[in-house]
């Protein structure tokens, strides 16, 4: 009986370890009229300003595509270059 339960235990902490990475995302859109070149993707932290995770330069159309790993939930904003106010939030 001790060598099965020991067995089971052993098994449950291969079968636990940590995850490199986690799940990631994409944020793609389209800007207008924008006076701006360049667009941020930042996490936000309560304890802290917030984090660049990527950038991505407006294509001429005002298109973008920024790419994350996230591993937990969290808040995150997309401000363009020099200015103070994220137009979305999600």
């Amino acid at each position: 009986m001790q060598k099965i339960l020991g067995i089971v235990i052993i098994a449950g902490m291969f079968s636990c370890n940590a995850k490199e990475g986690g799940s990631g995302f994409e944020v793609a859109g389209t800007i207008k009229n924008a006076t701006a070149d360049m667009v941020y993707l930042e996490e936000n932290t309560p304890e802290a300003r917030p984090t660049i995770l990527d950038s991505a330069t407006l294509n001429k159309d005002g298109s973008f595509t920024l790419k994350t790993k996230n591993k937990e939930e969290s808040l995150y904003q997309l401000p363009l270059k020099n200015k103070m106010v994220p137009f979305a939030f999600f």
